[in-house]
């Protein structure tokens, strides 16, 4: 009986559900970046800094206790003219 020729091997795959051995690593953690300094910091450099606005501490600016002060003022004989009850002309004739 002749033999045929073929190819032998000895790997088992199913062609339907292969199964195949792929290479793998773990990736290594990142290092966290060494700092080395701040470029843009020149506070250690004389007259870097700005100058404080007020060389003095600001006191707190209300102005409840100055009379005009508050929106919608007006002096005392104009809130009279429009705060009172409209003055009418016509007189109740019906006796």
């Amino acid at each position: 009986v002749p033999t045929p020729y073929t190819f032998v091997t000895k790997r088992e795959v199913d062609p339907l559900v292969p199964k195949y051995k792929l290479p793998s690593y773990e990736s290594a953690p990142d290092a966290p970046p060494k700092f080395v300094r701040d470029s843009y910091s020149v506070d250690d450099i004389a007259g870097t800094k700005p100058k404080p606005l007020f060389r003095f501490a600001q006191r707190n600016s209300t102005t409840n206790d100055i009379e005009g002060a508050q929106p919608g003022w007006r002096p005392r004989h104009q809130r009279v003219r429009h705060e009172s009850n409209p003055i009418t002309h016509q007189f109740n004739v019906r006796d």
